[in-house]
């Protein structure tokens, strides 16, 4: 993530796309925008019981996943309920034939824009920022 944040300095890169805000440690004159946010989904390949009874949830933690492909593999293999952004929800349901158990507001995510331009000047960031308000999180 700095690496490719100290990329923005160098114009080697225009833009970083990213979960989160650039770190403040890194030395690089650097602009957050925040190009959405979205609620989290919960996906398994068969219909839970009664969206874990209303949501009062007893899940058993069967494992703890650090690559969201690998988790989402276990769930499309009818191993795992996993959680995904719901601005992707029909993506995740076509590519790896789930189904949706359920969604919250409450977990939220937000996703950035991270340049070296105060105002988003360059044509084509503006356009794939743009298109992120506009098409996945509007």
């Amino acid at each position: 993530h700095s690496r490719l944040i100290a990329q923005l300095a160098t114009h080697t890169l225009d833009v970083v796309i990213s979960d989160t805000l650039a770190p403040p440690h890194v030395r690089v004159k650097v602009f957050n925008h925040l190009s959405g946010e979205s609620g989290t989904t919960f996906f398994a390949d068969s219909p839970l019981e009664q969206w874990f009874e209303a949501e009062h949830l007893h899940p058993t933690v069967a494992g703890e996943f650090e690559d969201p492909a690998l988790l989402k593999a276990c769930g499309e293999a009818g191993r795992a309920v996993f959680p995904a952004p719901t601005a992707i929800e029909c993506d995740v349901c076509r590519q790896y034939r789930v189904g949706t158990v359920g969604r919250t507001s409450a977990v939220r995510e937000r996703y950035y824009a991270i340049s070296a331009e105060r105002r988003i000047e360059h044509p084509g960031v503006a356009a794939v920022t743009s298109a992120a308000r506009t098409k996945v999180f509007g």
